[in-house]
Parts: C-alpha cells; sequence; structure tokens
C-alpha cells in the first residue's frame, strides 16, 4: 500500500497533477449519471412511476449511447481534437444530471437524460485516456490510467453514499443538482485550464490510426465485450445474489464496497506493476480474466462461503482488466489514444449494456446459479480473446 501511495505522490508532482486530476475528474463525473439513477431508483420511483424494468430501459440507454458516441470519436479528433473531448464530455454530464434532477412526471424523461449521460460517458474515456498519455510521463502511464479507472468504483461508491447522506437533506432531485453543479464548476476549470495545457501539444495534426491498428483494436473490443459482459455485469446483480444465499442486505452492501475497493486497488496495482516492467499488456488482462472465471464458478457453488469467495474474485481481481485494455490502447496507438480508446470502448460499453440484460433473463428463468455459469463461459470467450488479439498488432 506504502509502494502505491509513493508511486501515486511521484505523478502528481508539478504539471502531472492537472493531468491525472483531470482526468479522475471527467472519469467519476460522466459516469455519476448513471449510477445515481441506480442508487436512488427507489426514492424516484415514490415520486416519478419507475418501475424496474423503467431501470433497465435508462441502465441500457445510457451504455448503447456511450458505445454510439465512441464510434464518432475518430471524426471528432479530425474536426475538433481530442484536446475538446473533456469539454464536451462535462457539458454533456452537467446537462443530464440537472436534466434528471427537473424530471417529471414519467419515467420516460428520466431514461432520455439517461441516454445524453451515455454520450458524455462515450467522450469521457477517449478524453481522459489522452489526457493521461499526454499529460504523464511514459514511465507512469500505466499507473495513471489505473488510478484514472479506479475512479469507476469510487462513482459507484458515492451514488451509494448519496443515499444516507444527502438524499434525507436534499430529496433524490437535491442530490442530482449537486452533482450538476459539481459537474458545471469543473467545467469551468477544464475551460480556464486545458486550452492552456493543449495548445502546444496539438499544433501537429491529431495522429491517425492505421489500418492494421484499427483491425487489431477491433479485436480487442472483442475481448473487451466479453469481459464487460462476464466481469462488469456482477456488481449489478452482486446485493440480489447475497440476498438468495441468506446474506442480509446490509452486509451484501458491504460486500460490494469490499469487492469495489479491491478492484479499484487492483487496478491501480497492475499499472504500477506495468510501469516498472511486469505484465501490463494483453496476456495480464487474460489472467485478471481467468480469476474472474474461477469466481463466477465459484460463485455458482451452493452456500454462502464460495459466494463471497468467489464475488471477491471475480470483482475484486477480475473486474481489474479495463485498466489494462486501457493501458494495451495507450502503448499501442500512442498519439491516437483518443482514436484508438473510441474502438475498443464500442466494445465494452456493448458488454455493459447486454449483460445486465442476459443475466436478468437467466436468472429470472433458471435462477442465479446458472447465470453465474453462463458468465463464466462469457468470461472464457474473453480470455480467448485476450490470447488472439497479440497476434493481430502490427509490427
Amino acid at each position: 500500500m506504502a509502494t502505491q501511495g509513493h508511486q501515486l505522490g511521484q505523478a502528481l508532482k508539478g504539471r502531472s497533477a492537472t493531468w491525472l486530476l483531470a482526468a479522475i475528474g471527467i472519469t467519476v463525473l460522466s459516469n455519476l449519471p448513471i449510477y445515481l439513477v441506480g442508487a436512488l431508483a427507489t426514492d424516484i420511483g415514490r415520486e416519478v412511476s419507475f418501475p424496474a424494468a423503467a431501470v433497465s430501459v435508462a441502465v441500457a440507454g445510457f451504455w448503447v449511447s456511450s458505445a454510439a458516441t465512441s464510434l464518432t470519436v475518430s471524426a471528432f479528433t479530425r474536426i475538433a481534437s481530442a484536446g475538446r473531448m473533456p469539454i464536451f464530455s462535462m457539458a454533456l454530464a452537467a446537462t443530464s444530471l440537472a436534466g434528471i434532477g427537473m424530471s417529471a412526471g414519467h419515467w420516460q424523461w428520466i431514461a432520455a437524460w439517461a441516454v445524453l449521460g451515455g454520450a458524455a460517458n462515450g467522450l469521457g474515456h477517449p478524453a481522459t485516456n489522452a489526457i493521461i498519455a499526454r499529460g504523464l510521463p511514459g514511465s507512469r502511464i500505466g499507473m495513471g490510467l489505473g488510478a484514472k479507472q479506479a475512479a469507476i468504483p469510487a462513482a459507484g461508491m458515492i451514488a451509494g453514499l448519496s443515499l444516507p447522506i444527502l438524499e434525507p437533506l436534499t430529496g433524490w432531485r437535491g442530490a442530482f443538482m449537486l452533482a450538476a453543479t459539481i459537474a458545471g464548476l469543473f467545467l469551468m476549470l477544464l475551460l480556464i485550464k486545458l486550452p492552456q495545457e493543449t495548445a502546444a501539444r496539438e499544433r501537429a495534426a491529431e495522429a491517425s490510426l492505421t489500418l492494421e491498428l484499427r483491425r487489431h483494436f477491433v479485436v480487442v473490443a472483442l475481448a473487451a465485450f466479453f469481459a464487460a459482459t462476464a466481469a462488469n455485469t456482477l456488481p449489478v446483480f452482486a446485493v440480489v445474489g447475497a440476498n438468495e444465499r441468506g446474506i442480509a442486505t446490509d452486509s451484501a452492501g458491504l460486500l460490494l464496497g469490499a469487492g469495489s475497493i479491491l478492484a479499484g486497488l487492483t487496478r491501480i496495482f497492475l499499472g504500477i506493476a506495468a510501469d516498472r516492467g511486469i505484465g501490463g499488456g494483453l496476456g495480464t488482462m487474460g489472467l485478471t480474466l481467468g480469476a474472474a472465471v474461477i469466481g463466477l464458478l465459484l460463485m455458482a457453488v451452493p452456500g454462502t462461503l464460495p459466494y463471497v469467495l468467489g464475488f471477491l474474485l471475480a470483482v475484486g481481481i477480475g473486474w481489474g482488466w479495463s485498466g489494462l485494455s486501457h493501458l494495451v490502447v495507450a502503448r499501442a496507438a500512442k498519439e491516437a489514444t483518443a482514436a484508438g480508446t473510441g474502438i475498443v470502448q464500442v466494445g465494452a460499453f456493448a458488454g455493459n449494456a447486454v449483460g445486465p440484460l442476459v443475466v436478468g433473463t437467466i436468472m429470472t428463468g433458471f435462477g442465479q446459479q446458472v447465470a453465474w455459469l453462463a458468465l463464466a463461459g462469457i468470461g472464457l470467450c474473453a480470455v480467448l480473446a485476450t490470447i488472439i488479439a497479440p497476434a493481430t498488432r502490427p509490427g
């Protein structure tokens, strides 16, 4: 732990601090719309008709929108440059949060604003990866990407804390409006700071991806699709699955929090290791996904203890794959990191949208044990894709 803190402190020296903190802030705020919707769904439902099916539509809409927006990143970088993506991402996030907070009458409005939030997220990941690739020294990029990806579980924790802390004081609308205000203030900081930071770096034309690299990233995107479907879906159903094993809701929430914290630490640790020349490639990504498969198989075993151990392994270690996928892109694409991220994230976002639908359907029809076994099979597909992908990399 001390080593991780020392490495993080080294990366936060000088101008690198601005870039890394900007990337973390963008990641948290661009994910908040959907995490807050999930955390506050029950409270929203007391005022606006918001059944479970409507929540699913909003969540799926968010991720589908993220995937669709990622497809536009290459065109965006040619028209407006990667340095402008953070601005657009935060503007969309602030608008989405405020829109949900002011929604009235029908859940369809909440779903529509969530779709807008998905666009913020779709631009946010390529933007933050480009910020880290350009703003941090090469020997710190792995740690930077790991810290940025650790911000995603942090966004989930912030949303969870809004339930006992903010909701009683401000109501669910107040929680969204506060988040929108923070996103708006962060947007103002980006408008002031980032243009000064990026002007010198963007005098040259934005680098474009070769056809060979595009093909390679399509295979990595396939791995990301299977990985997101298998590993990223678990936190959504953690509490429900734990309840069916006899674990109380409060304890299940603690289990989810522990898994999220472990996942964040795993992402940072793997990034630091990669900076030191240990792992950091598709092979390491495959190992984390192998841990997810083992964890899912354990979760399918009857009993409380196998479920807890399997969940911590699948989420705490298996969910660490995402930071590695971004590092693979940054190392291969270099100046075209934003465009490369846009391709790979299409797969990840699509998996985030498909996974909950698949698990929900299987759980309803066949029970949770069959659902965990199905996700384990999908996880194996992700492992196979990480084995195949290196052969497609040019050079």
